[in-house]
């Protein structure tokens, strides 16, 4: 992310303080970078599949020392509706927007989804004794979406948390 444009790529606070700056997972080199599966939510919720997702990643993780990755924790959730873009809606577009038959969220809604999302899967890795001072946390709002929001099984795609490893040297993990 372009972190020196504010307005274009500004992120919300999730309440978690970052000790792990995003320019190091920029700019360091590593030697692999692990993306996994989206960890999905029903509403506060983490799905039975994505609690395993978690436990593999908490698996892995454990294998390793310390000083040899990065974790970093992407919130996401599907839109939120700005005032000012209420006012501007017609009945076609509230149509559209409404077609999974839910209403968008408030942005303080949207806002509190993802950060509770985040620290489940924050506390989650300090439960397991990961270090605070390598896991960045973000909350990405509607910004990242990887599926339609026309649907309500497109807006639930949309509701998830983003892991990724970053390993500092080669390591042979058993999956």
């Amino acid at each position: 992310y372009m972190q020196n444009v504010k307005k274009l790529n500004s992120t919300v606070d999730t309440g978690i303080r970052n000790t792990l700056k995003p320019s190091r997972l920029m700019n360091e080199k590593f030697n692999q970078i692990m993306r996994f599966e989206p960890l999905f939510f029903n509403g506060t919720e983490i799905t039975a599949a994505s609690k395993k997702t978690l436990q593999s990643i908490l698996d892995m993780i454990q294998q390793m020392e310390s000083s040899s990755y990065y974790v970093s924790v992407i919130g996401h959730t599907s839109n939120h509706l700005e005032p000012s873009h209420e006012i501007k809606l017609n009945g076609w577009s509230t149509f559209w927007q409404n077609l999974g038959g839910e209403e968008s969220m408030s942005k303080e809604v949207s806002i509190a989804l993802a950060n509770h999302r985040i620290r489940t899967v924050y506390n989650a890795l300090i439960a397991n004794k990961v270090n605070s001072s390598n896991i960045y946390n973000e909350n990405r709002l509607g910004k990242d979406k990887i599926s339609t929001e026309a649907t309500k099984e497109g807006r639930a795609m949309n509701n998830r948390v983003d892991v990724s490893l970053y390993l500092k040297e080669n390591i042979n993990l058993s999956i």
